[in-house]
């Protein structure tokens, strides 16, 4: 492919498309990525005159979800509880987030609210200090960052959320 004829370049990671796609020789473009969220996602590259396409299967693999924090950290044993996950990486689009769980008690309803926020109502109150806080984006369990819990190495964020101890008043 010589310059003039590759004038045509663009490029797509897992179906979805790059932008500021630049070709500058036989064997180097540039582009900027789309936001996305996986695995092994496919690489398709399109160039020249001709459109000849390149495909890369399972070349790319965006960076996993990260939690950082849980807000609250604890809450009363009673009731139904609403809790915010910050991190980075969750997914694009509200239908990223699959489910969250607190310990073994998982949210009633989870919502996506950017890159950075998760957002889980209707967890049922409980008993317990010191729970892990993990998150399920389209098969990909969060991993801990160092601030706001200890990561865990099977994904999520540990000791990150505790339930109010009993406070005895009388006797």
């Amino acid at each position: 492919c010589v310059p003039e004829g590759c004038q045509y370049a663009d490029a797509r990671v897992g179906g979805r498309q790059a932008s500021l796609t630049q070709w500058f020789s036989d064997s180097s473009i540039s582009f900027m990525l789309p936001p996305g969220l996986g695995a092994s996602q496919n690489v398709n590259i399109t160039t020249g005159r001709r459109k000849q396409v390149q495909a890369l299967e399972g070349f790319f693999t965006y960076d996993a979800p990260v939690e950082s924090r849980v807000f609250p950290a604890n809450a009363p044993t009673r009731g139904t509880l609403a809790l915010t996950v910050h991190g980075k990486n969750f997914g694009t689009q509200a239908t990223t987030a699959r489910n969250l769980a607190v310990g073994e008690t998982t949210c009633f309803s989870v919502n996506w609210i950017s890159d950075s926020h998760i957002t889980c109502q209707g967890l049922q109150r409980g008993t317990g200090s010191y729970k892990e806080v993990r998150v399920n984006i389209q098969g990909a369990i969060t991993e801990g960052s160092q601030n706001g819990g200890r990561m865990n190495p099977d994904g999520g964020l540990t000791r990150a959320f505790s339930y109010d101890r009993p406070k005895i008043t009388g006797i």
